[in-house]
């Protein structure tokens, strides 16, 4: 009784561990930014915050918000006194500044700084 016993509990367990291993898609997808979402999330962290942002060529740039506007906004980049435009439905990625270790170290120093 025991033989049959210990080979139905191996049964179960490799069943568990296929289930397991075989459930490799992501439950949740993350939703796309869109324009709307941009905006409210650069008004939430306010003017002259840090701020990062991805476009959707893949160029990540962090800078202070200097502008809102509303389908664009301005940054100041580090050590550069004038203002780049960005437009709400040019990003694909809107990080606050409290979450730098999502970008690069050079981006972090200059943030530092």
């Amino acid at each position: 009784m025991s033989l049959v016993t210990r080979s139905y509990t191996r049964a179960i367990a490799m069943l568990l561990v296929c289930a397991l291993l075989a459930s490799t898609a992501p439950f949740a997808q993350a939703k796309p930014l869109t324009p709307q979402t941009v905006h409210a999330r650069i008004l939430k962290q306010g003017m002259g915050n840090l701020v990062g942002v991805e476009l959707e060529n893949g160029t990540a740039i962090a800078g202070r918000i200097v502008s809102i506007g509303e389908e664009s906004f301005g940054l100041q980049l580090h050590n550069d006194p004038g203002i780049t435009p960005c437009s709400t439905a040019m990003l694909c990625a809107c990080i606050p500044a409290s979450r730098t270790e999502l970008f690069s170290p050079l981006q972090r120093l200059a943030w530092a700084v």
